[in-house]
């Protein structure tokens, strides 16, 4: 925490990669991707 405190580069880099990484999640996603394992269990349950 010290470090991040003391270093604006640091906080700011740190920062944007926070960002980026949040970007990639979204309710949309999310849910694409609950249906796909859904599909995928039900393919297999037909077989």
């Amino acid at each position: 925490m010290w470090r991040v405190l003391s270093q604006p580069a640091l906080a700011a880099a740190l920062r944007e990669k926070g960002l980026a990484r949040a970007a990639q999640f979204s309710w949309e996603r999310t849910a694409r991707e609950t249906i796909a394992v859904y599909e995928r269990v039900l393919a297999k349950q037909g077989q």
